[in-house]
This record gives C-alpha cells, sequence and structure tokens, in this order.
C-alpha cells in the first residue's frame, strides 16, 4: 500500500464514522422525542411524597454540554411546595427541583408515582400552594392573624 492508497482509505474511514456519526445523532433525537411524547401525560401530575407536595411540570430536557448532549428519562422537573433547598431567610414557599423516578414504563408513565406517593388532586395541590402564598404574604407584609 502507498501514500496515496493510505490517505484514500484514511478518507473513507473518516466519511463511513461522519455517516455513523449522524446515523447515531438521528437515533438519539428520534429516541428523546418518543421519550418526550409518552412523558407527557405526566405533565401536571400532582403528589405528595413524605411531608411535601410537588407538581411536575415538564417533561424531561436535553442537557447541552460543550461536546455532547445528556438526555435523562428519568429526570423530571417538579414545583414543591416547602422551603427545604431555599435560603434559610427566604419567605418564599416553593422551589423547583428535579425528581427521579426509578423506572419509566412508557405505557403507563404514572406507574412509579402511583406506587411510591399519594397522587392528589389539581384542586388539593392548588389550595396547599394557596395556604403557602397566605402564609408567605402575612410574613412579607407583617400581617397578623
Amino acid at each position: 500500500m502507498n501514500h496515496i492508497d493510505i490517505d484514500n482509505r484514511k478518507k473513507e474511514i473518516k466519511n463511513e464514522i461522519s455517516a455513523l456519526n449522524k446515523e447515531y445523532r438521528e437515533l438519539s433525537n428520534n429516541e428523546i422525542e418518543y421519550c418526550q411524547e409518552k412523558l407527557k401525560p405526566l405533565v401536571g401530575l400532582c403528589f405528595k411524597n413524605g411531608n411535601g407536595y410537588a407538581v411536575i411540570t415538564d417533561v424531561p430536557q436535553v442537557e447541552y454540554t460543550m461536546m455532547d448532549t445528556h438526555f435523562n428519562p428519568y429526570r423530571l422537573p417538579v414545583l414543591v411546595i416547602g422551603k427545604e433547598f431555599t435560603d434559610e431567610l427566604s419567605i418564599v414557599p416553593y422551589y423547583e427541583a428535579t425528581v427521579y423516578s426509578l423506572a419509566v414504563n412508557y405505557d403507563d408513565p404514572e406507574q412509579y408515582f402511583r406506587l411510591h406517593n399519594k397522587i392528589i388532586s389539581k384542586e388539593e395541590f392548588v389550595d396547599r400552594l394557596n395556604e403557602a402564598l397566605k402564609k408567605m404574604r402575612k410574613e412579607a407584609f407583617r400581617e397578623k392573624e
């Protein structure tokens, strides 16, 4: 094999790798779209976990890095009523967080949450949120009972 043959083979391999990378990205994007579509029924699901109340606010999102993207279908954004992860001095009674489901059954995405949490109605969640906001208002404006 001479220098020109080696150079041509390297170019062929590079083109094959590029084609495979493109196919891989397309498959990954299809997988993400599939997962997000199947998990849409979870958006708006309210549940009680321990002493807290939460609502799932979106499907898992793609995280972009300098070199790649990362998608975790088990990582769901939620709004939680409480102050667990906020500043001690904060009077804001809720925070955004991430809840991890250990498994996702795409045929029945609520299954994990029914097994490990108490599903509550949207009305009950809103009632708890209103109570927390009322408490925040009293603290913010130094209102008395």
